[in-house]
């Protein structure tokens, strides 16, 4: 049997119609095999810009991280470098009032030069000397210190860096036999 004689079978219209229906089945065949294949791969690209997105997540988390570390040690750094300044401070003040003793050692006068070696060293402000004052204060306050801090003791406090660079510290060394 020849191929045309299925067409002489059924009218032109059905033909067609059935012709359209493969075609649309084809077209929908194809394109649900696209989308399949490009959902496919789109899903690998996307984990390739979740990964990539993950790490630069862990990037940046670390480098907060960091940021935050490095501020903290600064912070750490800079309240060290205040409790040295403060602590020359009270260091001085409390071998100037052992120097001022009747009778002060040969240890008491190298105390005193290591003071003032570590207030050249670490220059006190201001405010880093008040806050040594009060410290003083608070501690003759509640009994821990017997010294309360005379006028002539807190005027020299606060000079303490001009009278260490005239040296006019109000002690005054013993002359040393050269026999």
């Amino acid at each position: 049997m020849d191929l045309y004689a299925y067409f002489d079978l059924f009218p032109p219209t059905v033909l067609i119609k059935i012709l359209i229906k493969v075609m649309l089945t084809l077209i929908i065949i194809i394109c649900t095999t696209v989308f399949i294949i490009s959902a496919i791969r789109g899903n690998k690209r996307n984990a390739n810009k979740q990964q990539a997105a993950k790490s630069t997540l862990l990037k940046n988390t670390y480098e907060i991280y960091r940021r935050k570390r490095d501020l903290q040690n600064l912070r750490y750094e800079q309240r060290e470098e205040r409790k040295r300044r403060v602590w020359s401070v009270l260091f001085i003040a409390n071998s100037i009032r052992h120097c001022q003793e009747e009778y002060p050692s040969k240890k008491d006068w190298q105390t005193l030069d290591r003071a003032i070696s570590a207030v050249k060293e670490y220059k006190p402000q201001y405010r880093d000397i008040m806050v040594a004052i009060r410290y003083c204060k608070i501690e003759y306050a509640i009994g821990s210190c017997d010294k309360n801090l005379s006028k002539q003791d807190l005027f020299t406090l606060r000079n303490i860096r001009q009278l260490i660079a005239a040296n006019q510290l109000p002690v005054s060394r013993p002359m040393l036999n050269n026999n």
